[in-house]
């Protein structure tokens, strides 16, 4: 079950946990840039996973990190390495 955690039980980053990022492309004839957001996680090649809303994003993490029972992560800006918590499915901690 989707659980959303308060401050007082928040977890921390783990490696094997899923982290949403935001990129930007620049489209090769017309030069515009575009945002997408990527689902990544250890073990899994990235490509294939970009989505261009964050909702589509949240949706294919989460849905992945209930099979697992990881925590889904936003990273705004992978280049500062701060990361949002979105939701655990991990156990509640004691």
């Amino acid at each position: 079950m989707l659980r959303n955690v308060s401050e007082s039980n928040h977890p921390s980053y783990r490696h094997d946990d899923i982290v949403i990022q935001r990129r930007f492309c620049i489209h090769p004839a017309t030069h515009a840039v575009k945002q997408l957001y990527a689902v990544t996680y250890p073990g899994h090649d990235d490509h294939g996973t970009e989505h261009d809303r964050l909702e589509e994003a949240q949706r294919a993490a989460l849905t992945l990190a209930e099979g697992k029972k990881l925590t889904v992560w936003y990273e705004e800006s992978p280049s500062t390495g701060q990361r949002t918590l979105v939701w655990t499915f991990r156990n509640p901690l004691p």
